[in-house]
């Protein structure tokens, strides 16, 4: 089977990646798996052929999208940097594929600073890449059996087929900031509904239910389980895989980590109000479910979820910048040198709990957790964040309110 791999030589044909749908029919019930396929794009035609090495990516097809999705980015950026590079190289057929030739790639992706996780994980796919041409005969140069397997008591797994690779060295790793102060949470979601109203329920559900932001982009309508007038009494969310942009062709086709029924905490009157306006303002216009759409009507991506979540940090650091005193000033110079996006809402939620609850248990269930040392971070963060404790959620919006209406009046904002 060997050289059956065609290389196009000419920089008018790329390598893609295309997410697509699998169905299946079991029973006379259809389910879909969101899968990735490899495809070569000629960019004068706009034409999109399949490549057959999809083969490779398929094996995960059981596993998480993204997990696929991981590998089959692996597979296109080398690829097309072969293809970049054939002048010098001079390949008739991926069946010449050599060690020089992933090693190259490598030394590539240290030479642009990139991090070693990144380029661990891009060395990892790659000798698996190899491994599967040579297993499936694919490759001139190499046989399976010259292939390096190493087993321990908990796993097994390839060496790497590139030894001789090019390793950057260790950066200085910027902290990741996991809460923000619950007396600033008012603001924060008041200028959620100011500054980006259309993701203002979307910034709730997270600070409130602890949603992921790839979650919060397959909420749907039929989806929500409302108690009292517009949710007075609380809200439950079903997260599951609603597949509501089959068109799209990148990663922003994102997935539910664990389907579940999420509840949504409740405090003031705020649910009630945000999710009235939402309901108002923003219907989708494409066919589809969407409690959340872009401007288009469209369902929302979590690109675009990200787009606008960037936007309102970047609104909430200047304000705090601009009209704070000293210490808000100098917590806005920490918000702008630690990392932190859209995750942060979970980490938020999980520092609420853990105040509330006391207890690691309760706060991993109400996270949606399936391993508790994913929440036990935010009990030991909590222990040493005393202006956080609070006997009740109602206590904490008071007090933040109380605060948020100094700040406006001290300001001259309505």
């Amino acid at each position: 089977m060997k050289n059956v791999v065609p290389i196009q030589q000419q920089l008018n044909y790329r390598f893609i990646v295309i997410p697509a749908l699998h169905y299946k029919i079991i029973r006379g019930e259809t389910s879909k798996l969101q899968v990735c396929l490899i495809g070569i794009k000629h960019h004068l035609r706009n034409r999109v052929i399949i490549h057959p090495i999809s083969g490779f990516v398929l094996q995960l097809k059981r596993q998480k999208y993204n997990t696929m999705r991981n590998r089959a980015d692996t597979v296109m950026r080398f690829l097309n940097f072969v293809l970049e590079n054939n002048l010098r190289y001079k390949l008739k057929t991926f069946a010449d594929l050599s060690v020089k030739h992933g090693t190259d790639y490598l030394d590539y992706l240290a030479s642009k600073g990139l991090s070693i996780k990144y380029t661990n994980d891009e060395d990892n796919n790659l000798t698996k890449f190899y491994y599967y041409l040579a297993f499936k005969d694919l490759l001139n140069l190499y046989t399976a059996n010259e292939f390096t397997w190493i087993e321990t008591r908990k796993r097994k797994y390839l060496a790497t087929f590139f030894p001789d690779a090019d390793k950057p060295g260790k950066k200085k790793k910027i902290k990741t900031l996991h809460n923000i102060e619950v007396d600033l949470l008012p603001l924060f979601l008041e200028m959620a509904k100011k500054i980006v109203p259309r993701i203002a329920l979307g910034v709730y559900f997270q600070v409130m239910g602890g949603l992921r932001s790839s979650e919060v982009c397959n909420c749907t309508r039929t989806g929500l389980s409302i108690s009292g007038s517009y949710g007075e009494f609380g809200m439950t969310v079903n997260l599951t895989n609603a597949f509501l942009r089959d068109d799209l062709r990148n990663r922003n086709a994102a997935s539910v980590k664990k389907p579940r029924i999420q509840s949504i905490e409740v405090f003031s009157d705020y649910l009630p109000r945000i999710y009235r306006t939402h309901l108002e303002n923003y219907l989708p216009r494409d066919g589809s479910d969407a409690l959340f759409s872009d401007h288009k009507g469209q369902a929302l991506t979590t690109r675009m979820y990200s787009y606008y979540f960037t936007k309102l940090k970047k609104a909430f650091i200047r304000k705090l910048e601009l009209y704070g005193d000293t210490r808000l000033q100098a917590y806005a110079l920490t918000l702008k040198t630690m990392k932190w996006g859209t995750h942060i809402g979970r980490g938020i939620f999980s520092n609420i709990m853990a105040e509330v609850t006391k207890d690691q248990i309760q706060t991993m269930l109400k996270r949606g957790d399936l391993n508790p040392d994913s929440s036990r971070v935010y009990m030991e963060d909590t222990a040493y964040r005393k202006s956080q404790t609070r006997d009740n959620l109602d206590a904490m919006y008071k007090r933040g309110k109380e605060k948020l209406a100094q700040f406006n009046e001290e300001n001259g904002f309505e």
